[in-house]
This record gives C-alpha cells, structure tokens and sequence, in this order.
C-alpha cells in the first residue's frame, strides 16, 4: 500500500503563471514516485533546502509524465537509488541533480530533455552507461561526469550530437584519461565522420566509437551486417491505449515496462461457430499477457501503453538481428480444422495497396483486420496470411476471409478489453472429418501415429 509522504503546492507569478500540484508517494517496494497534475515544475533545492524524499529509504525513481524539469540537487547524496526513470515531458534537468548517488547504474534521456546542468551525475560511482535521444539541440554543463570512473558507455540516439551550454566557457565532460580512453562513444550515422572534429568527442579512442541504430516507425530498418552486439534504440509514439503490433530486432526485459506497457504473446487463432449452423461465423486470436522475462528478437507481439506518448526501447550493447532476419523460423503458424495463419515480421514501410492486394491482416485501431488501401503498415510491426485449405466449413457465398479479427486475452485483462468472453468452438460435421497438418482429408480408421486435427480439436493417435 502507497503511503502519500508530501504534497506540494506551489504558485510561480510572473508575465505567464504556473500553478502545479506536485506529490510524491513511496511504494512498499521501496519505488519512490512522482506526479501530479497541471504544469509541473519542480524546485530547485540546496543544502538547506532538501526535499521531503532525502531522508526516506528507496531504491528506484519513476517520475511520472508531465513533470517539467528535476531540480538542482533534487536526488543529490541518495546513495540507495540504483534506477531512475525520466518521462518523455522533462525538458531540463539541473545541477548536481543526481551528483553522489553512487549506487547509480544506468540513466537515458528521452527526447524531450534540452538542457543538463553541470556536475548532474559527479560522483556517480557504479553509472556504467548514460544514453540520451536528441532529434534536437541538446545541451549538456560541464564536468557532468566527474569521477563517473566506471562509465563504459556513452551513447546518443536520434540525429544530433549534444554540445556543451551557451554560458560555459571551458566545456569538458568531465571524465580522466583514463576512463574515457576506455569508455565506448555511440553517436548517430551523421556525425560519424564528423566527431573527430567536434571536441570533446574527438578525445574519445577511435576504435570505441560507433554508430548507433535508430529505429522508427517513418524509416525502414536496413541493417544487413548481420547479427551483432550493439546499441539501438526504437521509437514509437503511442497515440491512443489499444493494442498495437510489435516485431524488434532485440529482445526487451518485461519488467522494465510493467508500469507503463503490456505485452502479450499470440497464442492461438480460433474460428467459431456462434449460432450452430455449422458455418464458421467468426475467427479470433487468442492472446496470453506476459508479467514477466523477457521478449525474443525477430518474433511478433502484441503492446499497449496504458497511456498515450512516446516510448523509447533500448538495447544496450546486447545482440541486435540484422534487417533480413526474423527469428528462428517464420513466424509462428497457427491451424485450425480450415484454416493455416501465418504470423511475419516487417522492418519496412508497406503500402496500403500491397496490404489489400495480397489479403494480409494487421494490427489497426485496435483490431485485427484486413488490410485496406488506405492502411499503410509501419516497419517493427507484423503481419498475418490467412491460407484456407478446407471450405467445409464456410457457406459457399463467402470469400472466406473476415474482415476483422477478435482479440481474446485469456485469463482476462484488467485493462479495459472485454473478459469472461464465452469459448465457442466449431460444432461437429456431420462426415465427421479428419484432417492431417497439411489440410488433406484422412481415413480416419486407417490413421498412422501422429497429429491430426478434427472438428477443430488436436487429435493424437499413438
């Protein structure tokens, strides 16, 4: 049970004035959590004005999305805080922010950070990677990594290279020969040829300098070098809460996500006799959510944000598949009594017309359906083909393929689609048909030990 520790009020007046609530709460886990409503902006803070959370004890910090700017100091000194997350809304963060906390491991600047005061991570001891996404100017203070003397990464996603504030006048990073002839520099494909130039990047050792993968859902990921260790990150913008497709090229910890996404893996596909006429009415994909592990890389899910913005996955000096691989096989195949769905990967941009020309189904508004001219479908997204192989079961007028596809999460989802959903299944023909796995009608009483299928169930002869 959250035990709500402070809540602040505060009122800044000038030519454009911010009200903001700002609270902070401690989980039995010990998470420390920040949020509120409106515009919020928290203080800056000093030796002798340290905020409420500096004499409390937690290991984590998730700042919620909305808060403006972390303040000078704000987790100065919390030698116990190991992670610490920073929502797509802060857009500065100020000096010596995070300076002494020295259990620090790993920090990642979404996209909308532009500033970074100087000495914000000094001292921090055990940080081992710091990674920031910059499409835009990016500024950074000096001496922001001051006896950061375990830092072995440093990486920049997006297309910018960050640069040092307009107000210093002898801008360094911080680091001693040392470390940063040890440390690793991943920089965006644009400033590859550029970097030796640009100080202080170009103190870094030429062989520790790489190009970082960026991967979005306006590009196409190329990549055929092949599997490799590597930095990459992948945006998506999530623009509403339902479920959407997912095909990475690298795997993803479920955990780091469980308070913002859910992922599901495609368990099997359905088809449904809803009124008993022998007729397949209706076909639905049965999904199961995943709590915890980790993701496979080149394999489709399903995500959901619970709310809507943007998401950056990243992996972190981790295998990578290159752009023509997608797994271990194709995808998953799933078969009923009728019908075979195949589940691919795309990396690429497919056009509305090449998804309805070749009857393929994708993940749009939330539901499964056949692609329309007017769908474009997105790289790091799949899609399925639907083969039908037995029109026993369709009435003869159809064309055999559903327009829109259910999806069913069993065990029920407490996150707004629909539960308690009633399992019809086929009902019996009357030739009481037996089907290999290639879809050929069998002899049912001269059957060799093996798999079969009838009337939609698996049948197992031995």
């Amino acid at each position: 049970m959250k035990k709500i520790l402070l809540y602040i009020s505060f009122l800044f007046f000038g030519l454009n004035a911010i009200h903001a609530d700002v609270k902070y709460t401690i989980d039995d886990e010990g998470v420390l959590i920040i949020e509120g409503t409106g515009d919020m902006t928290m203080p800056d803070y000093s030796d002798d004005n340290r905020p409420g959370w500096s004499n409390e004890f937690f290991w984590e910090v998730i700042i919620k999305d909305g808060v403006k700017n972390i303040g000078d100091e704000a987790f100065a000194g919390l030698t116990t805080v190991f992670s610490i997350r920073i929502p797509n809304s802060v857009e500065s963060i100020g000096k010596m922010a995070f300076c002494n906390c020295t259990s620090l491991g790993s920090v990642f600047l979404p996209e909308s950070v532009k500033l970074v005061g100087s000495n914000a991570f000094k001292g921090c001891e055990d940080l081992t990677d710091f990674a920031a996404y910059a499409n835009e100017d990016l500024q950074l203070g000096s001496g922001i990594f001051e006896d950061c003397t375990s830092l072995s990464a440093i990486s920049f996603f997006g297309k910018n290279l960050p640069s040092g504030l307009s107000d210093s006048e002898d801008w360094n990073l911080g680091l001693d020969d040392e470390t940063i002839n040890a440390c690793k520099l991943v920089i965006p494909e644009e400033f590859y040829d550029k970097y030796k130039s640009i100080d202080p990047w170009n103190q870094f050792a030429d062989d520790n300098v790489s190009i970082s993968i960026n991967l979005n859902d306006d590009e196409e990921y190329v990549n055929t070098e092949g599997t490799h260790m590597d930095f990459a990150c992948y945006v998506r913008d999530f623009k509403d809460t339902k479920w959407q497709a997912l095909f990475l090229p690298f795997a993803l910890t479920v955990e780091e996500w469980k308070d913002d996404l859910d992922f599901a893996y495609i368990n099997d596909m359905r088809q449904i006799d809803t009124d008993d006429d022998g007729d397949i009415d209706e076909t639905w994909m049965d999904i199961v959510p995943i709590k915890h592990g980790c993701t496979y890389s080149g394999w489709p899910y399903l995500v959901r944000a619970r709310s809507k913005g943007k998401r950056f996955f990243r992996v972190l000096n981790d295998f990578v598949l290159c752009s023509d691989e997608i797994g271990a096989s194709e995808g998953p195949i799933c078969s009923t009594t009728s019908t075979i769905f195949t589940f691919l990967g795309n990396y690429e941009i497919m056009s509305g017309e090449e998804m309805a020309g070749n009857k393929y189904y994708g993940i749009f508004n939330g539901k499964l359906t056949l692609g329309d001219s007017e769908s474009p479908l997105k790289p790091c997204r799949w899609y399925m083909i639907s083969n039908v192989y037995d029109y026993t079961y369709f009435d003869q007028d159809d064309d055999y393929s559903a327009n829109t596809i259910k999806i069913n999460v069993i065990g029920g989802d407490k996150y707004g689609v629909a539960t308690g959903i009633k399992d019809f299944r086929m009902t019996e023909k009357a030739d009481n048909s037996v089907y290999d796995l290639n879809g050929r009608k069998m002899n049912e009483k001269s059957l060799k030990p093996g798999l079969y299928i009838k009337n939609g169930k698996k049948l197992v002869i031995k």
